[in-house]
């Protein structure tokens, strides 16, 4: 099966025909080239890019079989994860990767939304700008008691740490750390000595 590969933004130019077509998440349909070959095309939506803009993956190959296969394909790879263009590993960037084009195809739009605004207001204020693979436990324990400091509730301080250890798990599938700093860290708890360690000067 031969494959060429393309990732960018959206386009207006896909026809509202073949947006409509019925092959599952995702469309299939027949182009023909210049030279009179008939070839097929498959595109797949992959989330909102860091810009806000949708980003679609397009794929051709010779045949309509081999379309609706590699259709399915594409769409495992991206519920699992691995159909994204490369972003960058800083925290926010990577942040807002891992809910736009990851969450996004597992919870409701309203919970990815919500990821979001947590994401922006209490992890990237502490986070933004450093490298994932240079965040520590110690940094986070800080962050913790920062959340702490600001009169933030345990249940809004957990959740924000729920949020971060999912983004570091993914880091970890993507191999770009070997172990979960947050997983290092219990529960946060206001009473001293129990959930995470004591804050460090």
């Amino acid at each position: 099966m031969q494959v060429s590969d393309s990732v960018g933004d959206s386009s207006s130019n896909t026809s509202k025909k073949l947006r409509s077509s019925n092959y599952g998440d995702g469309v299939v349909w027949p182009h023909t080239k210049l030279d009179g070959t008939v070839v097929w095309k498959v595109e797949i939506t992959l989330g909102l890019g860091p810009d806000g803009k949708i980003r679609k993956t397009r794929r051709t190959v010779s045949s309509k079989q081999e379309a609706i296969q590699l259709r399915r394909q594409l769409n495992s790879e991206k519920i699992q994860g691995e159909l994204t263009k490369k972003v960058s590993n800083k925290f926010e960037p990577f942040a807002l990767h891992w809910v736009r084009e990851v969450k996004t195809q597992r919870v409701r739009a309203t919970t990815a939304y919500d990821y979001e605004y947590r994401v922006r207001q209490y992890l990237s204020p502490y986070f933004s700008g450093k490298q994932i693979a240079d965040i520590k436990p110690s940094d986070i324990q800080r962050w913790l008691f920062k959340l702490n400091a600001q009169g933030l509730s345990t249940t809004t301080i957990n959740g924000a740490r729920r949020i971060l250890y999912g983004i570091f798990k993914y880091a970890q599938r993507q191999g770009l750390i070997s172990l979960n700093p947050v997983a290092e860290l219990g529960g946060f708890s206001k009473r001293p000595n129990v959930g995470i360690l004591p804050a460090q000067h």
